[in-house]
């Protein structure tokens, strides 16, 4: 073998070792790139099952979760159902279990089934007393009826007004406080007292320049005067409006709470004026003459409840009353 020959056998030699590092060292990098792509396919597959595990626990937890409270709801409306068959069980036998008392009257729901009330309202016929106070609290008690005929400017007036009997015991029931308690007498708010103005005020209306609490006074004094140690052998035992117009009597302090009633309930500014031995009226009053007293920065003129309709005039006062200084008591 001559010197170029061993040259070429050399150099081919040498060649076929570049080529066989070369293919090792692509096998290696193929085989590093191919370990590493399974490596992160492994990891991902790891991190795909934690996941698939937290949502199968987070779905199994709310699974228990709406069961729970799906048993939670069907244990209320068995207990629900089952009070509310006791509850009409123990109406049927009769006996008062506690429950609801929506109106806040005091008689619990079982009671106004009962009853025959409505447990939505404190007073189920409106009579204007409240149901564990009324007689007949569905209705059907009496209702008295009058017509008064009264006088004002040379006119004669006829009104006619109901009073239930119901409201009359009411009042007559209630405990007597001292006659300064006028917010307790003087009840301008009665549905009866609202009504008895306003036909006062309807029947005058069309007169020219009517005074509208002349006529009231025309109205109230068409009442009849009575001691009270006549009515009810008591010295003094005030009564409320309401007891005044169906007995038709009463004495001054009566007939002044009556007087005041029906001028509150005409908007027209009034108190109650108490004496040693007498009760009238003060009306607030701008360009009248007469006894009057101030009170508040206001006028208040003198009026007298009892007598007979037009027999006296606001500010006219009479005997003592023209001097002596009553105690003043405004009309909440």
């Amino acid at each position: 073998m001559n010197h170029n020959s061993k040259v070429v056998t050399f150099a081919t030699v040498i060649f076929i070792g570049i080529v066989i590092s070369v293919i090792v060292a692509i096998n290696y990098y193929g085989n590093q790139q191919l370990i590493e792509q399974q490596s992160k396919i492994a990891l991902i597959k790891h991190l795909q099952q934690n996941t698939d595990a937290s949502f199968y626990q987070e779905k199994d937890l709310t699974e228990r979760r709406l069961a729970a409270i799906k048993s939670d709801s069907e244990a209320a409306n068995r207990d629900f159902v089952s009070e509310i068959n006791s509850q009409q069980e123990a109406i049927s036998a009769g006996k008062e279990p506690l429950d609801q008392d929506a109106d806040g009257d005091g008689i619990p729901l079982s009671r106004e089934q009962q009853m025959g009330t409505s447990d939505l309202s404190p007073d189920t016929d409106l009579d204007g007393v409240p149901d564990p106070e009324d007689p007949h609290p569905i209705g059907g008690g009496e209702t008295y009826r009058f017509t008064v005929s009264w006088t004002h400017n040379g006119f004669t007036y006829q009104t006619e007004f109901g009073i239930p009997s119901d409201r009359y015991t009411w009042y007559k029931r209630k405990p007597r406080v001292g006659v300064s308690q006028v917010s307790t007498y003087v009840t301008y708010t009665d549905p009866a007292i609202q009504s008895i103005a306003e036909d006062i005020s309807d029947a005058v209306r069309t007169q020219k320049n009517p005074c509208i609490y002349c006529a009231a006074i025309d109205f109230v004094e068409s009442m009849v005067y009575q001691y009270d140690i006549d009515y009810n052998g008591q010295d003094e035992y005030p009564k409320f409006p309401i007891e005044t117009i169906v007995d038709k009597r009463g004495d001054c302090e009566d007939t002044s709470y009556l007087m005041a009633s029906i001028l509150k309930a005409l908007n027209i500014d009034t108190v109650i004026l108490l004496y040693s031995n007498h009760a009238a009226v003060g009306v607030a009053c701008d360009g009248c003459q007469g006894k009057s007293y101030t009170y508040q920065r206001k006028n208040y003129f003198f009026l007298e409840t009892t007598g007979t309709p037009e027999s006296w005039k606001l500010g006219q006062a009479w005997g003592k009353y023209e001097t002596e200084t009553p105690e003043i008591f405004p009309i909440p």
